[in-house]
């Protein structure tokens, strides 16, 4: 089976969404199943959007181009053309946004994060949206779930909400979490040593997101904080954000601005802090379905985090702790207590958050599902065409 995959972005870019549009792609190609590539989609935009984009920016308003219908008919006409004589059985796009407004006579299928109503109001950039873009976006997302074959989310939050928000039918939907994007091949034995390796005299977190306000990176210093004053030795890596100016961070905290897992060096830094990390603390305010849950889990991290979002498809009572959605530093360090004082119980539920990631969480259990499912779908359309 021939399956067209398509991406607004470059998906053969490890840079891309870090990385997870690349993994994607790659753990379809890796299934055995021909893959038509389908990416990039060229985003040249009228003058006239650009200048709504200007004026909407003074406003402190988002105006979102890539929503509205003309953009909508480009993307679609593209597709159309590039897939015409490829001999594709079954379109996969990575957003609901490119296959909108695509007509065609195979099956089309999505799989992504969210919908455009579960996000409306929770990242801050959907909370300052001009009404047109508003109902662009409810435009798109009717549309999109009006053509397809069936839409496969990454989480159950989005799932619902597709449900609820747009009156599409349980069956059409489909949860498909997301893999991991890591590439080692550390066996249990493996990891089970880095565990038992971690000190036990001293509690190794770990924070990685780019966004400091939303990922909730000072609730995580404030966390190592009320550990340290408490008398508990406690040490806080933190990877990735831009840290907010003027902001002091303790001796107990450890700031790296970037680490790039497509360059070797820096891939084995970001494998070994997660290694010797006893938890991963992620605060977060608004959260789709973050993949650095999955990663940490691949090094048997468990993750302490908000019941936000479609963060509970991910953290379960088998990779790690949800807290409450307003719960504070306190309520993140009496986790990290609770847990850390039982060894053998954290030893316990550290393997069980890798067993997460070997059993559900990574690329390959990912893409043979949705292969499995696109099969499924070609041969019903097959049949219905008959």
């Amino acid at each position: 089976m021939r399956i067209a995959f398509v991406d607004i972005y470059d998906a053969d870019s490890v840079r891309t969404w870090s990385g997870t549009p690349y993994h994607m792609y790659r753990g379809l190609v890796d299934s055995g199943e021909p893959v038509e590539p389908v990416f990039p989609l060229r985003r040249r935009f009228p003058v006239s959007s650009i200048a709504k984009k200007v004026f909407f920016k003074a406003r402190s308003m988002t105006y979102l181009v890539d929503h509205e219908p003309v953009m909508l008919r480009r993307y679609a006409a593209e597709i159309k053309r590039r897939l015409k004589g490829s001999g594709a059985e079954a379109i996969l796009s990575r957003s609901s946004i490119p296959v909108s407004f695509l007509d065609s006579d195979l099956p089309i299928t999505f799989w992504t994060d969210a919908t455009f109503a579960g996000m409306v109001g929770f990242y801050d950039e959907y909370s300052r949206l001009p009404p047109s873009s508003i109902a662009h976006g409810h435009q798109y997302e009717r549309a999109a779930l009006d053509r397809c074959a069936m839409a496969f989310y990454s989480n159950d939050w989005a799932a619902k909400s597709a449900i609820e928000n747009y009156g599409v039918s349980p069956e059409k939907v489909a949860v498909v979490p997301y893999g991991a994007n890591v590439d080692h091949a550390l066996s249990q034995a493996d990891i089970r040593n880095a565990i038992e390796a971690r000190p036990t005299d001293c509690v190794n977190l770990i924070f990685i997101g780019v966004d400091w306000v939303r990922k909730g990176g000072s609730t995580a210093v404030d966390t190592v904080k009320v550990l340290n004053e408490a008398g508990v030795n406690a040490k806080l890596t933190i990877i990735g954000p831009k840290i907010p100016e003027g902001t002091i961070l303790p001796e107990s905290v450890e700031y790296i601005p970037f680490l790039d897992k497509s360059v070797s060096a820096q891939r084995r830094s970001f494998e070994e802090k997660l290694l010797h990390s006893h938890f991963m603390v992620l605060p977060t305010r608004a959260e789709c379905a973050a993949e650095v849950f999955s990663e940490a889990f691949a090094y048997g991290v468990p993750a302490i985090a908000p019941d936000v979002g479609g963060v509970s498809t991910l953290v379960t009572e088998r990779s790690g702790v949800l807290l409450p959605p307003d719960a504070g530093a306190n309520d993140y360090a009496s986790a990290v207590v609770a847990l850390s004082e039982r060894r053998k119980d954290y030893t316990a539920l550290a393997l069980s958050a890798f067993d997460e990631y070997r059993q559900r969480l990574n690329w390959d259990v990912a893409t043979q599902t949705i292969v499995s499912r696109l099969r499924e779908i070609r041969d019903a359309s097959l049949r219905a065409a008959a």
